[in-house]
Parts: C-alpha cells; sequence; structure tokens
C-alpha cells in the first residue's frame, strides 16, 4: 500500500526517539493526531498505526517502549492493524503553532535541533549524507523547491514554504478508509 506520509509522521514522530529501523522493522504505516474512533479518549497524543508481521517481536518492542516511558496505550484493528498511543512529546506553543500554520522556515534554532540535520543513505551499497526531510523544508532546500516547481508547474516566490500547510484532516486516523483502501487495491 503506497502511503503519504502525515504531518505528524514527519514532524512529530522523530521527536518520539523511536528510531526509523524500528518503526521499519515493524511496518509502521504513519502517525496521526487523532483516531476517529476513539475521538475525545486520548489528549495530546499521537496515534503510530502498524502492521506487525511477527507478534512475538512486536509484542518485546511494545515492551521496551511501556519501559521509556512516552508509550500511552495500544489497541487492535481488524486485518492486522495495531495502533500505539504515545504521549505528545514537548514542543514549545509558539513552534506548534507555526507548524500547524505551514510556517515550517519561522521555527525556532531550538525546534529545529531536536531534529537530525544529515541522514546517512545507503543506495546500491553505495553510503551517502543527505540533508534530512526536516531540514530540507525548515531551510527552503532549493532542491525541494525545485521538485515541487516542477511538479506543479509553478515557480515558488521567495516568502513561499516548500511544504504543504498542515491539514488537520489528513491527520486523523480512519481505519476503514485504510481498510477498505487496501481492499480496494488488492481486487484490481
Amino acid at each position: 500500500m503506497a502511503n503519504k506520509l502525515t504531518n505528524t509522521t514527519i514532524f512529530i514522530v522523530p521527536l518520539l526517539k523511536i528510531g526509523n529501523e524500528k518503526l521499519e522493522t515493524h511496518n509502521f504505516i504513519n502517525a496521526y493526531s487523532e483516531d476517529k474512533q476513539k475521538e475525545g479518549i486520548y489528549r495530546n497524543a499521537v496515534f503510530l498505526l502498524f502492521k506487525p508481521q511477527s507478534n512475538h517481536s512486536f509484542s518485546q518492542f511494545v515492551n521496551e517502549e511501556q519501559e521509556r516511558g512516552v508509550w500511552i496505550d495500544d489497541y487492535d484493528y481488524e486485518d492486522g492493524y495495531v495502533v500505539l498511543v504515545y504521549k505528545m512529546p514537548e514542543i514549545a506553543e509558539n513552534d506548534l503553532k507555526l507548524l500547524k500554520s505551514g510556517q515550517y522556515s519561522k521555527t525556532s534554532k531550538s525546534f529545529r535541533n531536536k531534529y537530525t540535520q544529515v541522514k546517512k543513505i545507503v543506495k546500491n551499497n553505495k553510503h551517502y549524507d543527505e540533508i534530512s526531510l526536516q531540514w530540507q523544508i525548515f531551510l527552503k532546500d532549493n532542491n525541494l523547491k525545485g521538485y515541487w516547481e516542477d511538479k506543479i508547474g509553478v515557480s515558488l516566490k521567495e516568502d513561499m514554504e516548500v511544504w504543504k500547510t498542515w491539514d488537520e484532516s489528513e491527520e486523523v486516523l480512519n481505519i476503514n478508509d485504510i481498510i477498505n483502501e487496501k481492499n480496494n487495491t488488492a481486487s484490481v
């Protein structure tokens, strides 16, 4: 299933300090700021959706996360989906407002420094460094700007951000939509 990453995944999940390798190992799908089926139950939470292949390995992972003290709860959905609920990481109110209003380049230096600036990439057995997506967004990276200009066929003005504005409707987990999309894709 091809996923469009949510802004919660891009900006909030790295602050949980789980690590990409663990996320990939346990078939992390996406993160959300809310779960439609659980509205109002959890406050200031982040919902991580997984479809684990190994229940034993995933249980060990959940136990490790419980020990770290950032985990709140977990629950299952049909078709093998599991949601882990985490405490929302501490983010300065002003930086959170800037994120949610799509003003990424105006976030504080202390907020930006919570993210890895350079990621190690392995492609075709070759190792190289690449600026992280978050930092490309914060710095209005020319490569990212060029990507969007090519994709939408419009030149971005200097004061424009190079990432889409935070849309709360895209940040809500609706498991029924995900299952229906999977079923529709499988039947094609």
